[in-house]
């Protein structure tokens, strides 16, 4: 074992000591490891700066072996799988509690001195273990993406695929991803298990393969998992109200009329979601993205508008409550949306939704649409190539009372009114 280690560390030396002094650095300079209480914390993107270091001295894990046949060499000796990956475990962990003792000293020593009354033994223990943490499972990630192609770069190259197939899979539209997700970002330790225990002496094209394959096979098993009604509870769970409790990092409020409910962007790191927070309780609901958003006039219901949105092409939804459930009313429009294009009646219970060449109005306690008018598509097109940089269609439209609209004839301009009962309504 200890010829390994030996080993191990002339081959990743310069990785151990770039991470270590990753930390120390960033560490006073107040943006890596934490080392002060909760009154003074930092968002910077800097402290992800160790982690990284932490992977790359993870991707020269197997690196070495898996040149030259030096693998099928170093297995010819009496040299078991388990002892060539304790080594490398015990390196790893010798660097993660290396790089977290002189983090910690680095903030003590090096940070200004009006922090220095923040420091204290508990600070530095929770800011060292979480740390700890986010470097382990980088470094352990590293490792297991080591194990299919030869050398750092290999690893790197590996890597970088992953990250972009769970960037694909975590912004699907189709299917809200919950176990597909987990078990993914999980997929690479399990794989490179196997290929250390089965394959690592196997020429480079098989090992991708198996590694490739393996992941696949534990993706799909969370597709199958999400489509379960445990995906479908979690879910519903996670974005009831009462499940979270908002928080202060928001921006580009928007209240309802009745100032009851406000919707707003929430910042989750460095990213904007879209969220409805209830004012009563404080607690709130992530929706899904939309171009544009408006209230409308009842005040419990939120106009979400995604005309030119690929995940929801040409549809107007209407977030309406009902009790503690928010619910979602889908209407398929034909044109451009807009909040002034829209009209609620009098009563709050029907919405009219103009469009380019379909005029309609949409029941909002069944979520019922009917067609009030339709214009000849083709006709409408010929008058908009003579007539351009103007907006032709369906969409001024107003309630001349609660059982009667209007709209503006795209071709006459003039005012058309029709009575709701000849549409259904």
């Amino acid at each position: 074992m200890r010829r390994l280690l030996w080993k191990e560390w002339k081959e990743r030396w310069l990785w151990i000591a770039l991470w270590i002094v990753t930390g120390a650095v960033t560490t006073a300079l107040g943006k890596g490891q934490f080392t002060c209480g909760e009154q003074w914390q930092t968002t910077s993107s800097w402290m992800f700066v160790i982690p990284l270091t932490a992977m790359l001295a993870g991707l020269g894990g197997y690196g070495s072996e898996l040149h030259g046949g030096r693998a099928t060499f170093l297995y010819s000796r009496p040299v078991t799988w388990k002892q060539l990956l304790a080594a490398k475990l015990l390196l790893g962990f010798v660097a993660v509690i290396g790089s977290g003792i002189v983090s910690a000293l680095a903030g003590c020593l090096l940070l200004p001195e009006e922090y220095h009354s923040l420091i204290t033994p508990h600070s530095l223990a929770v800011g060292a273990l979480i740390m700890a943490g986010f470097t382990a499972g980088a470094y352990l990630l590293g490792l297991a993406f080591s194990t299919v192609l030869p050398g750092v770069a290999g690893g790197l190259l590996v890597l970088v695929g992953w990250m972009a197939v769970v960037t694909t899979v975590a912004g699907l539209s189709i299917y809200k991803p919950v176990f597909s997700l987990i078990l993914f970002i999980f997929s690479p330790l399990i794989a490179g298990f196997i290929l250390i225990r089965f394959g690592i002496t196997l020429h480079s094209a098989a090992r991708l393969r198996r590694f490739i394959l393996t992941i696949l096979t534990i993706a799909a098993l969370g597709f199958i998992l999400d489509r379960t009604p445990l995906a479908t509870m979690l879910v519903n769970k996670i974005n009831s109200w009462g499940s979270k409790v908002a928080q202060e990092l928001f921006r580009d409020n928007n209240f309802s009329p009745d100032a009851r409910y406000v919707y707003l962007n929430r910042y989750v790191g460095d990213e904007l979601v879209p969220c409805l927070v209830r004012l009563s309780d404080g607690r709130f609901s992530f929706l899904d993205s939309s171009i544009s958003v408006g209230w409308l006039a009842n005040g419990d219901s939120l106009a979400a508008y995604s005309g030119i949105d690929t995940k929801y092409p040409r549809e107007l939804h209407v977030l309406q409550w009902h009790g503690q459930e928010l619910r979602t009313l889908r209407i398929k429009n034909s044109g451009y949306l807009g909040l002034k294009y829209h009209a609620l009646s009098p009563d709050g219970r029907r919405l009219l939704v103009g469009g380019e060449t379909v005029l309609q109005f949409c029941d909002l306690t069944t979520g019922e649409t009917h067609v009030v008018a339709k214009v000849d598509r083709a006709k409408l097109r010929r008058m908009v190539r003579r007539d351009k940089g103007r907006l032709n269609g369906l969409f001024w439209c107003w309630w001349q009372s609660t059982n009667e609209v209007g709209y503006l004839d795209p071709f006459t301009k003039k005012r058309v009114l029709i009575q709701l009962s000849e549409c259904g309504g």
